[in-house]
């Protein structure tokens, strides 16, 4: 019997409700289910919301071994200036996935915000974050 029901159910075979029976699909229990859709996009809440529990502002001016670094953040988009480039970041939690450009060599960076505010990752060069090395940046 059961291999008739996978067989079955392997070929889209199953049998149909009978007629005026109404079919009930029920939604998959998640932590942050949505019940309804928004109507609207302002109803639609980002992580980086800073109205949002676990918003992370990374935004601050920074010093690092690479010299001074100030970030700046709108939403989940952090940019970030030091002297020798720019790094265009997202931030997911207390993440940064970051983009890095010094005029022309170019890499990548995954950082993380600490508790005490300080952001501690790895740098590298092209499509790796982490050939290049450590990279702590503290709180000024």
């Amino acid at each position: 019997m059961r291999r008739a029901f996978v067989l079955l159910l392997l070929a889209g075979c199953l049998p149909r409700e009978p007629a005026g029976v109404p079919e009930v699909v029920l939604p998959l229990a998640t932590p942050n289910a949505v019940t309804s859709a928004p109507t609207s996009s302002a109803e639609v809440r980002r992580p980086q919301d800073p109205e949002s529990p676990g918003f992370e502002s990374f935004e601050g001016d920074y010093t690092s071994v690479y010299g001074d670094v100030k970030l700046e953040q709108h939403g989940a988009d952090v940019a970030a200036t030091y002297p020798n480039g720019t790094m265009t970041c997202v931030a997911r939690g207390p993440l940064l996935d970051c983009a890095w450009d010094e005029g022309g060599t170019v890499g990548r960076a995954m950082l993380t915000r600490q508790p005490r505010g300080n952001i501690v990752g790895t740098w590298g060069y092209g499509a790796s974050d982490n050939d290049g090395g450590a990279w702590t940046m503290e709180r000024k």
